[in-house]
This record gives structure tokens, C-alpha cells and sequence, in this order.
């Protein structure tokens, strides 16, 4: 996120203002928690996620696939993930708010990912960010719609 922030030309912040919370609170806590050959990967994210503040119900979306992501993963310990819950309280229509969702699913993705014989687990996290990114993104032009851009 630090990297993210300098990207935007932000002040330097591990908090960029450009980048969704949900999105910031998953890679900000997966960071923390890998060791430096699989935090390498994330490098060419940081440029991805700066921009990705949105409206909302885009962020709503993302807190919301960030909560059933973690739940597919820790679903048979669901007591136990209450515990992995920013210790915050909840926003007046229910939502854990900000970036808590993505803290949640960044730290089940941290203790997947430090389990022996975890294979999958990091390609996993890097997958489902690539997944938050598209949500609310604009849809990718059609071959038809670029021929039509190009003869104009």
C-alpha cells in the first residue's frame, strides 16, 4: 500500500486515499503476514489497486466477497474466525465497515498460506484480488467496439 500511495503521488501511506479500504485491508494484513519470495508478488499490484476507491456499492460488494472468500476457507472453524475480526464495532446497517472485511480475508489468506504443504494458497489470494479488482471495473471493449474505435 506504501508503494501504492508513492504510485498515486500520495503522501507516503501504508492508507492511500486512491485505493479501495477493502482492497487496502486484505493486502495491507496478506503483506504483513508472507515471508519476501511470495511478497514479491504483490509489487505489480500495488500499481493495479491505485484508483480503485469507489462508490459504495462497489465497496459493499467487495466487503462482501471478502467475507464469503474467508468463510469458504475457515467455514469449518467459523467460531474461530469471529477471533480473527478486527476488534471494531459494526457499522449502523451491519457492515464490519472500511477495510475490516478485507482484514478478515487477509488474515485467513495469511494462515493458509503459512500452513505446511499450503500449495495454491498464495496464487489463491493473488487470484481473489485480482477478483475485487474487477468488481465495479469497467467492462473490457469488444473486438467489434476497438475495430469501431480505430476507424474514427
Amino acid at each position: 500500500m506504501e508503494l501504492a500511495s508513492m504510485l498515486a503521488g500520495e503522501p507516503f501511506s501504508d492508507r492511500p486515499r486512491c485505493v479501495d479500504p477493502v482492497i487496502a485491508g486484505f493486502l495491507r494484513t496478506y503483506n504483513d503476514g508472507i515471508d519476501d519470495r511470495r511478497r514479491q508478488d504483490l509489487y505489480t499490484l500495488a500499481a493495479e489497486v491505485v484508483g480503485t476507491r469507489t462508490v459504495s456499492s462497489v465497496q459493499a460488494e467487495r466487503a462482501r466477497l471478502c467475507l464469503r472468500w474467508a468463510q469458504e476457507r475457515y467455514g469449518d472453524k467459523a467460531r474461530g474466525m469471529r477471533r480473527l475480526l478486527p476488534h471494531r464495532p459494526l457499522l449502523p446497517d451491519g457492515r464490519l465497515g472500511d477495510d475490516a472485511a478485507g482484514t478478515l480475508a487477509g488474515r485467513v489468506a495469511v494462515k493458509q498460506a503459512c500452513k505446511r504443504r499450503a500449495e495454491g494458497t498464495h496464487e489463491a489470494a493473488l487470484a481473489f484480488v485480482r477478483e475485487l479488482l474487477a468488481v465495479g471495473a469497467a467492462p473490457a471493449p469488444t473486438l467489434e467496439q476497438e475495430h469501431e474505435e480505430a476507424r474514427v
